[in-house]
């Protein structure tokens, strides 16, 4: 399926410009585009993953977060003996991409250096829905 990337980061930044979190804009962006029973209250689940889990930076960067929330409504599991394996593995693969380009997944580490928060939720984002692109429903 073919996106309108610019369009998604420029929603990123509308997003984040408004007042929402880097996890609720990956959420409300990337998940409008891959969940197929999406709802935007879905956002409500990701508030309290901000700015490294409420706001602290001490913690895993909220746009992780937020893909790794995609990620699970997208292939996550609701019986215990179903299998993990695809969205650990891009979940995983999110997160090898993640430290690749950024260094750290650590919000603090993020938050002091050179790269924007919003950036990185834009790298973020294009990183997870190219990695659900590749991976077969």
């Amino acid at each position: 399926m073919s996106r309108n990337y610019d369009h998604i980061t420029g929603e990123i930044k509308y997003l984040m410009d408004s007042g929402h979190s880097c996890a609720e804009a990956i959420v409300l962006t990337v998940g409008k585009e891959v969940i197929d029973d999406y709802d935007p209250s879905m956002c409500r689940l990701a508030t309290g993953f901000r700015g490294g889990i409420g706001a602290c930076h001490d913690e895993v960067c909220g746009a992780i977060s937020g893909g790794v929330m995609v990620i699970g409504a997208v292939y996550g599991r609701t019986d215990p003996k179903a299998s993990t394996e695809r969205s650990d593995a891009l979940v995983n693969d999110l997160r090898r991409q993640f430290i690749e380009r950024f260094g750290s997944t650590c919000c603090r580490d993020l938050y002091q250096g050179p790269i924007s928060c919003t950036q990185i939720v834009q790298e973020t984002a294009l990183m997870l829905l190219r990695a659900l692109e590749g991976s077969e429903k």
